[in-house]
C-alpha cells in the first residue's frame, strides 16, 4: 500500500460509518483487515471501537412484535395518516445516530452533545426541537404543543395518528392525560423495535448528508444551524418512500417470527 492511499484510508475511516471489514472488500484498497486494524492503531487521531449488537428479543418481546404486525397487516393508505416521532443524541465533531460508529476520531470527546426531536409523515415533516437540559414529562408535552399539534392535521389529515417510542416521559400518567385532553390518537408500538421506525433511516439521511467530505462541525453552535439545513432539504419523495415500505416491514416482523427485521 502507497502512503497515498493509507492516508485515502485515515481520511475514510475518521469519517464513521463504515467497518474494517467493509473497507477491505473495496476494489481500490489491497489489503486485508488486519492490516487496516494495524493502521488504525498507529494512527494517533483514530480508535477503534466494536459494534454492540442489538439487544436479544426474548420471546415475549417477539410474540408482542408478532401481535403487533398482525394487527397492523392491513394497513395500506392508512400509513400516511401516522405522523412518527424519534429522539437522537448528536454531537459536534462526529454524529450518533443510526448506528454507532466503529471508527472514529479521538477529538469527538471533547465536542458538546445536542438533543434533537424530530417527525415524519407522508404529507411532510415536522419542525426539529431542540430542548435542553434533561427532559421530563412536561417538556415533552410542550414540544407536542409547538411542534406537533399544529401541524399534525397538515401531515396526517384529520384523522392523523401519532407514532411515538416507549420511553418513560412519553408513557407518563400525565403524557397520557395530555394525549386525551388533547383528543391525540396513540398507535401502540412494540418495545425494543427501532428496527421497525423508518425515523431511524431519516437519522442515517441526515448524517450522511451534514457529514458528507469528512465535514464535521466543531461546536454545537455550528451543528445546530447545519442540521436544520440539512433536515430541510430531505426531499418529500425520501420520506414518502419511506411510509410506503411500512407494509413490508410489517411483513418482515411476522416472517422472522417476531424477530429483528435488518432495518
Amino acid at each position: 500500500m502507497t502512503s497515498r492511499q493509507e492516508r485515502d484510508v485515515v481520511r475514510r475511516l475518521s469519517r464513521g460509518g463504515i467497518s474494517l471489514r467493509q473497507l477491505a472488500k473495496e476494489d481500490n484498497i489491497p489489503v486485508t483487515k488486519s492490516i487496516l486494524s494495524w493502521i488504525v492503531k498507529r494512527t494517533n487521531n483514530l480508535r477503534y471501537k466494536k459494534r454492540k449488537q442489538q439487544p436479544m428479543l426474548k420471546a415475549i418481546y417477539k410474540q408482542k412484535r408478532v401481535d403487533w404486525a398482525k394487527y397492523h397487516q392491513t394497513w395500506k393508505d392508512k400509513w400516511h395518516r401516522v405522523i412518527l416521532l424519534h429522539c437522537v443524541a448528536l454531537r459536534s465533531i462526529g454524529l450518533t445516530m443510526r448506528k454507532e460508529e466503529k471508527i472514529f476520531s479521538k477529538r469527538q470527546q471533547g465536542g458538546g452533545s445536542l438533543m434533537v426531536w424530530g417527525g415524519f409523515g407522508y404529507g411532510d415533516k415536522l419542525n426539529l426541537a431542540f430542548p435542553s437540559g434533561r427532559i421530563k414529562a412536561t417538556n415533552y408535552q410542550e414540544i407536542l404543543e409547538t411542534h406537533l399539534l399544529p401541524f399534525a392535521e397538515i401531515i396526517g389529515g384529520p384523522s392523523w395518528i401519532f407514532q411515538q417510542d416507549n420511553t418513560p416521559i412519553q408513557v407518563s400518567k400525565s403524557s397520557w392525560e395530555w394525549f386525551l385532553d388533547n383528543g391525540v390518537h396513540v398507535m401502540e408500538w412494540p418495545a425494543l423495535s427501532p428496527d421497525l421506525n423508518p425515523q431511524e433511516d431519516v437519522w442515517g439521511i441526515l448524517s450522511r448528508a451534514e457529514y458528507a467530505n469528512g465535514r464535521q462541525c466543531q461546536s454545537v453552535a455550528k451543528l445546530k444551524p447545519t442540521i436544520v439545513e440539512a433536515w430541510d432539504n430531505i426531499d418529500a419523495t425520501v420520506l414518502q418512500g419511506l411510509v410506503n415500505v411500512m407494509p413490508h416491514r410489517v411483513f418482515q416482523v411476522t416472517y422472522k417470527h417476531g424477530g429483528y427485521i435488518g432495518y
